[in-house]
């Protein structure tokens, strides 16, 4: 079941993961929320690969190895919604303007830059743009990651990482 994580329902579930010194063996598994919450994460698509910015700042699913897959840091907006930094400080946007693509090469998160992390269960996530379209890795494009689709499928699933 799907269900859109609230901001204070992230920081409650990181809280009660973080809260103690000596966590309780249930509060040592982490979710796909809790994680989210957790600021940092790489993420892994449905192809098993994990994401990376492209020197031409695209996204793609095409790093096999998790060390070198890129570090996202989660940032709240408010209802709902979550901006994506990366690493080097560029948010993560949709370019509706010349296609589908996710890039990161903003300095600001505005209205492109919004997106939704919907858990799916105790690791998977869909991520959902701002122009309501599901995220996935589109293996006709080498792993490129796009925002195309109306429905969350396999495809759409990402596995989300603490780091």
């Amino acid at each position: 079941m799907k269900t859109k994580i609230g901001a204070a329902v992230i920081a409650l579930l990181f809280l009660m993961a973080c809260g103690s010194d000596q966590p309780k063996q249930e509060e040592q598994n982490t979710s796909a929320e809790t994680q989210a919450s957790g600021n940092k994460f790489i993420l892994k698509a449905a192809n098993m690969m994990y994401l990376a910015v492209q020197p031409d700042s695209t996204l793609k699913a095409s790093q096999p190895d998790p060390t070198k897959a890129d570090v996202f840091e989660r940032e709240d907006l408010g209802n709902g919604k979550t901006a994506l930094k990366t690493a080097n400080g560029k948010y993560i946007t949709e370019n509706r303007a010349g296609g589908s693509e996710l890039r990161a090469f903003c300095d600001h998160a505005a209205d492109w830059e919004q997106f939704e992390i919907i858990a799916l269960d105790q690791a998977k996530v869909n991520i959902k743009a701002s122009s309501g379209k599901y995220v996935s890795a589109d293996l006709g494009k080498d792993g490129g990651i796009n925002a195309t689709s109306d429905h969350a499928s396999d495809w759409e699933a990402f596995t989300l990482e603490a780091q």
